[in-house]
Formats: C-alpha cells, sequence, structure tokens
C-alpha cells in the first residue's frame, strides 16, 4: 500500500508482508530458460554451463534457447535430465557466464 498524507511529503510504501526473492522465484517458477547468444560464446561453452548446473540440483528443469539464423530458434528441452534450485548464486553466475545472453523463469500456469 502506498499512502501520502500531503503533497509535499515523500510517499510511503507499506507491506503487510516480504518474502526473500529466492522463495518467490523457486515457488512461482515452472521452468529456467536459459537463453544463448553464441556470436559472445566461448569455446567450452557447455562445459561451463553444465558445471554451473551441476552445483545447483533441484527440481526446476532448464530449458537451453538456442538461435539459429533468420530469426529460428531450437529449444532444447533438458527435463529428466536436468534440474535446479533457484538460488541468487546459481542466477547470478549463469547471467555473467559469457555466452549467456538471457534468464527466462517459465511461470507456473
Amino acid at each position: 500500500r502506498v499512502t501520502r498524507r500531503s503533497e509535499e511529503e515523500p510517499c510511503k510504501l507499506i507491506a503487510n508482508d516480504a518474502k526473500p526473492i529466492e522463495a518467490v522465484r523457486e515457488r512461482n517458477t515452472a521452468a529456467l530458460q536459459v537463453v544463448l547468444d553464441l556470436a559472445t560464446a566461448r569455446n567450452g561453452l557447455m562445459d561451463r554451463l553444465a558445471a554451473v548446473l551441476r552445483k545447483s540440483p533441484g527440481k526446476k528443469p532448464v530449458r537451453l534457447l538456442i538461435p539459429k539464423d533468420h530469426d529460428l530458434e531450437c529449444e532444447v528441452n533438458l527435463e529428466g535430465r536436468v534440474a535446479v534450485t533457484l538460488s541468487n548464486d546459481l542466477v547470478k553466475t549463469l547471467a555473467n557466464t559469457p555466452g549467456v545472453k538471457a534468464l527466462k523463469f517459465i511461470p507456473k500456469e
């Protein structure tokens, strides 16, 4: 809720509840999609991704989205082979990995 007593006073945000982002992300996400950028990828990208993903075992399936020519994409679903916990460390490490363009948290339906 946002409150303001007068025009001169700054707005105040009042929260009834606060939860850690990791818990909210884990509860509301069905799968993690890792969007690759082959223009910035280096040799060994898949080995690096595998190592990073193995360090955060969990229940969320992972999908790789690989761009192809002419705005086409190839999605590789790793469900059943790779599942992770969506920890802050995992998200930060993946986001800083050369060759990873974006992370998408696929919401639960």
